[in-house]
């Protein structure tokens, strides 16, 4: 049997969809491979998809700081001189050491390039390193995954990667997403009771990067409270981090509907879920994305999800999603969303479109198109993973 080493070392900081995607994809091959999983801290908890018995956990010491480069090399390459897995993947953009060893071959996950669009939206040392890290990181790698073909393009076309060397493969959404259990009508009225959501409400969930334009979902909700005679509420869902108190705390604190925007914090998969099944609407008005698993896990509730029309969303929502110009204005987008998710044969329309559309994300293409990938790394075949 053949062996992968993960570096999961970004699980033990980051609880975003780069996250999700690692978790899921380990969890989707480790009963066709032999895994090995590169951590930092030896006493981090493993989520409840990847604590099985059989797990072989790697440790090295944390760095100094985010430029330890030096540190990152040293180790690592002892590590992979020790262990000699047949392949070692980084699914986090970078984490592949400069010089090659032995026999492993080197796969990359490269979900997107909103860094460089969007510096701002990353600290100076995340940038700084990118730029340090990315060109060895497509060089050394025998293979890349990216998760949209709209990333994949991009990619090349900017780092005129050959296009046989780089892959995409969508994510996948997991079984409780797609197949949730049955809640009791108790278990939602708590969750709203928790954050005082006493009437129907818009929701989004996501990062509160820069890129991730928070301050125009509050616009366009300010918009449509403007036009109604209902009061409404909006629910955002994330961690309340500093992107947070720099990107959104003041646009909430500006808005005269303040008092009715909720900010639940970081929630469970099933509180996330919960809150999402009972929303009329999740606004979404990102700037760019690699993969939009928001969009999707909204639709997997069974809410109308309204998109700008921009990078992947389309590639992955096709006609789904409440489509809306990244340009127009937040008054025109809230008529939208109100003509469209106000009315019930509407409404019941995106709905229906939704579910239809998520299950083109499953687990067995994910799974199949994976193994294709590894496979062409392990036997040099060289042709791009359908």
């Amino acid at each position: 049997m053949n062996s992968i080493l993960f570096d999961c070392r970004h699980l033990e900081r980051f609880k975003e969809g780069i996250s999700r995607y690692t978790i899921n994809l380990i969890d989707t091959v480790r009963n066709q491979y032999k895994v090995y999983l590169l951590f930092n801290n030896a006493k981090y908890i493993l989520p409840k998809e990847l604590d099985w018995a059989s797990i072989n956990r790697v440790h090295m010491p944390p760095p100094i700081s985010s430029l330890a480069i030096f540190h990152e090399n040293s180790y690592l390459l002892y590590i992979l001189h020790k262990l000699k897995p047949d392949i070692y993947h980084a699914p986090c953009n970078t984490g592949l050491p400069i010089f090659k060893v032995g026999h492993t071959k080197y796969m990359v996950t490269l979900h997107d390039l909103i860094i460089e669009y969007f510096p701002e939206s990353y600290r100076p040392l995340s940038r700084l390193k990118w730029k340090i890290q990315l060109p060895y990181n497509i060089r050394n790698a025998d293979h890349i995954i990216t998760v949209s073909n709209f990333s994949r393009q991009l990619l090349i076309n900017r780092y005129k990667i050959p296009p046989t060397k780089i892959s995409a493969i969508h994510h996948f959404l997991p079984s409780s997403f797609l197949d949730p259990q049955k809640e009791s009508k108790d278990a939602l009225y708590q969750l709203k009771a928790r954050f005082s959501i006493d009437t129907q409400y818009f929701i989004y969930h996501g990062g509160f990067r820069s890129y991730k334009n928070v301050s125009r979902v509050i616009d366009i909700f300010n918009q449509i409270r403007m036009r109604s005679q209902t009061r409404y509420q909006l629910c955002l869902m994330g961690p309340q981090n500093t992107d947070f108190e720099i990107n959104v705390r003041p646009f909430i604190k500006n808005s005269i509907f303040n008092k009715d925007i909720v900010v639940t914090g970081f929630l469970s998969d099933h509180e996330l879920q919960l809150l999402l099944s009972d929303a009329i609407c999740h606004i979404y008005a990102a700037k760019m994305e690699g993969f939009g698993f928001a969009p999707l896990e909204a639709m997997a509730a069974g809410i109308p999800v309204a998109c700008p029309m921009s990078s992947s969303l389309p590639e992955l929502l096709g006609d789904a999603a409440i489509w809306y110009n990244a340009q127009t204005d937040s008054g025109e987008v809230a008529e939208l969303i109100m003509s469209s998710c106000l009315i019930n044969k509407r409404r019941n329309e995106y709905i229906r479109k939704g579910r239809e559309k998520i299950k083109t994300f499953n687990k067995e293409t994910f799974l199949a198109k994976s193994i294709n990938a590894y496979n062409t790394v392990l036997h040099n075949t060289h042709n791009k993973v359908e």
